[in-house]
């Protein structure tokens, strides 16, 4: 076709030949140019909504971004956005605002993170860093550990009701030692108490007891007596088959024999301290016989008759010096009736 028409009928036709028509022929307004573009009202306009281009397809709710820096291109992202709101992302940069976030109910493959301000959990696992806050409770009193490190520092008051055993202590301050009986005293050796030292050994005070001043006992063991004091203190043993004589039962026992009785010592003090002790045997009428521990050294040689006849009194004697491998023994005195 060579040329076009303008018109309805043929006869309001007017034949226009190809590019007849120029710009500059149009009724139109304002400046035509290769940055403008030609509006339906006729007027020469820039373009007020850009020349963003983009893929040919997406993924569905997927958060569109800029490509480069010319504001103009734009591509699919791996970030999703529902209908619902969800927010879906591989990884978090920057700060979060959690003031209305008060659950979350996992963090899977969170190595680093800022400052919380304010955390709460039902279960944590902290196993680096600097812990300040609350275990346990409302307050940090209610708080309960389990196990410290020889490193943890604590600042505050410690309750330890259930804690009966404490094997090394730096400086103690004022407080309550307390035990339960002569036995459940503790030892300290060479301590300062009430301001004064303590001969080594010397047993601290039981229940009731109050501590002034200081106890400095640097990796000092607190440990139960092991031997009895200076006072003599006699036991009554029934009598056995076997009887054993604790060191730290007493110093002086009687046994009245109602059958033939094998003895063993038990509980001597330490190697480099010396142990004795006295037994008080009472014979009854069928004349009953004594087996002594391998470990007694008999003065001569050989272990002295016990006196036969009901009511016959023999008394031995023992001491060690090496925690109660050799025991040295005698009898004291024989038919004391």
């Amino acid at each position: 076709m060579a040329d076009s028409y303008v018109g309805y009928a043929p006869a309001d036709r007017v034949s226009l030949p190809l590019a007849s028509v120029s710009v500059g022929n149009l009724n139109t307004t304002g400046t035509a140019s290769s940055s403008t573009y030609l509006r339906g009202d006729m007027a020469w306009s820039s373009n007020p909504l850009g020349d963003v281009t983009g893929p040919g397809s997406s993924t569905d709710d997927a958060l569109a971004k800029f490509d480069s820096t010319t504001g103009k291109v734009i591509q699919n992202s791996t970030a999703t956005l529902t209908d619902a709101g969800l927010l879906t992302v591989s990884n978090l940069v920057g700060t979060i605002n959690t003031v209305t976030q008060n659950t979350i109910t996992t963090m899977t493959g969170l190595t680093t993170v800022g400052t919380i301000a304010s955390l709460v959990a039902t279960t944590a696992d902290i196993n680096g860093g600097t812990f300040d806050g609350i275990v346990g409770g409302t307050t940090p009193a209610d708080g309960s550990f389990t196990t410290l490190s020889a490193s943890t520092s604590i600042t505050g008051t410690l309750a330890t009701a259930a804690q009966t055993n404490i094997t090394s202590v730096g400086t103690i301050g004022t407080g309550t030692w307390q035990g339960t009986a002569v036995a459940d005293a503790y030892v300290a050796t060479a301590s300062t108490w009430n301001g004064a030292v303590t001969t080594a050994n010397a047993a601290l005070p039981k229940a009731g007891g109050t501590m002034s001043g200081g106890i400095v006992m640097a990796d000092q063991l607190l440990t139960r007596p092991e031997i009895k004091d200076y006072s003599e203190t006699k036991i009554g043993v029934a009598a056995a088959a076997t009887v054993d004589l604790d060191m730290t039962s007493g110093n002086v026992f009687t046994v009245t024999a109602d059958q033939n009785t094998t003895f063993t010592f038990s509980n001597p003090s330490p190697t480099g301290k010396s142990c004795s002790f006295t037994l008080i045997w009472t014979q009854d009428s069928s004349d009953r016989t004594i087996t002594w521990p391998a470990s007694v050294d008999w003065a001569g040689g050989s272990a002295p008759d016990v006196t036969s006849g009901s009511g016959k009194i023999d008394v031995y004697t023992f001491f060690t010096l090496d925690a109660g491998t050799i025991w040295y023994g005698f009898q004291a005195g024989a038919e004391m009736s």
